[in-house]
């Protein structure tokens, strides 16, 4: 559970050239122009807070409610961004030198959160540090540290020199228990190896949680163009839930997924929500009853039934020509049913009787439903004639 009380706090970008006042230009990111969001995760990329930078959320009453002092504008992005952080549980806090100030580490050390940063030297005053000036002239790898308690809090400030003078304060760990780290020296065309203070790499191994969230972001961004300048927000917004619901997914099965696959799977699942898919196997006895139910309120539905000819018509004396019709009918008599059906131009039906190759003489032709009656009658008759038979015998 340690790894997940190592928090970093950092910006984001989401990158557009929209016209609105809520773009920025960054010059040092990757994309220089976009919306810029205020994140709070965790080492894994796991995002835990957020806030779109608008220019307006440095409000009065919401400090009054909430009880907070005022440290200005980028010592309260912290603030409100650790509300969610419960106290005394000893989470640990990364963030740059843009959040930054003494005010604000002793505010998160009384409420239980500790902090580590980098800083500038015009936020810490006093600071009993060499001057950058003379610490640029000193090998590569040295450091020294100031520690100082300020209202009860522990502050630790260490300068490094590694290609450029580092500063960074901590409520936590200071410069002891030194290690090394391996560097390429240019002079000398090879690597070779730096002391690092401790409060260096437990800064470096923890600071990259917004960082890898950005990259996992930007691997697989919904790129969809639209003229409504809030859209692009609102896909951003859609990628960072995919980010965590993966990261989720992976913790809770314990199955390795890559995230390319998870979105598909994703999609998928998502667009087909409330559709019928056709079930495997054996039918059960409800799914038949319904089935069979259905096929019934099929069979009553009658269809239109053909037009007869009225009976001075049929017995005129006239021959009529014999046409055959793309209209099928059945054949009354049980033995010719399904023997196709052939008619005059009056629309008067005979069958063909394929065995003797002759026409019935009377208008056989009836309709399908009423067909089946009469075969249902002829069957009943011939299943009683065959009891009476066997009774007999």
């Amino acid at each position: 559970m340690s790894q997940f009380k190592n928090l970093s706090l950092d910006e984001q970008l989401c990158p557009t050239k929209a016209v609105s006042y809520l773009k920025q230009y960054l010059p040092l990111k990757p994309h220089k122009w976009g919306y810029k969001l205020f994140v709070l995760c965790g080492v894994s990329g796991y995002g835990y807070n957020f806030e779109i930078y608008t220019g307006n959320e440095n409000k009065e009453d919401e400090r009054i409610i909430h009880n907070e002092p005022d440290f200005g504008a980028t010592g309260n992005i912290v603030v409100r961004m650790t509300r969610m952080v419960p106290e005394n549980v000893h989470h640990k806090l990364f963030f740059d030198n843009y959040y930054t100030s003494l005010p604000v580490m002793i505010y998160l050390e009384k409420k239980g959160i500790h902090t580590v940063g980098t800083f500038r030297r015009n936020r810490f005053p006093n600071v009993c540090l060499t001057d950058d000036r003379l610490l640029i002239k000193k090998d590569r790898g040295y450091s020294e540290e100031c520690f100082t308690v300020v209202e009860d809090v522990p502050i630790s400030a260490v300068a490094w020199k590694d290609n450029k003078v580092v500063h960074v304060s901590s409520t936590f760990v200071g410069e002891l228990e030194k290690n090394v780290v391996s560097r390429f020296d240019k002079k000398k065309k090879t690597t070779v190896i730096v002391p690092r203070p401790k409060i260096i790499e437990v800064y470096n191994k923890h600071m990259g949680g917004v960082d890898l969230m950005d990259s996992m972001i930007g691997r697989y961004r919904i790129i969809m163009r639209s003229k409504k300048w809030y859209m692009k927000i609102f896909y951003h917004l859609v990628d960072m839930s995919i980010v965590n619901a993966w990261m989720l997914y992976k913790k809770v099965t314990k199955k390795p997924m890559k995230l390319a696959q998870f979105r598909e799977q994703l999609a998928v699942e998502l667009c087909q929500t409330e559709m019928e898919i056709k079930k495997r196997g054996r039918k059960t006895k409800e799914s038949l009853e319904k089935q069979m139910l259905e096929d019934l309120e099929k069979r009553k539905k009658r269809t239109p039934t053909a037009i007869i000819p009225s009976t001075q018509i049929r017995l005129d004396g006239h021959q009529h020509r014999i046409q055959f019709e793309k209209i099928r009918r059945v054949c009354k008599l049980p033995k010719f049913i399904g023997v196709s059906s052939a008619s005059s131009g009056l629309l008067m039906f005979w069958c063909l009787e394929l065995a003797s190759k002759s026409w019935h003489s009377d208008n056989c032709a009836v309709d399908r439903e009423e067909s089946t009656k009469e075969l249902e009658l002829f069957l009943e008759k011939e299943k009683i004639m065959i009891l009476v038979w066997k009774l007999f015998l």
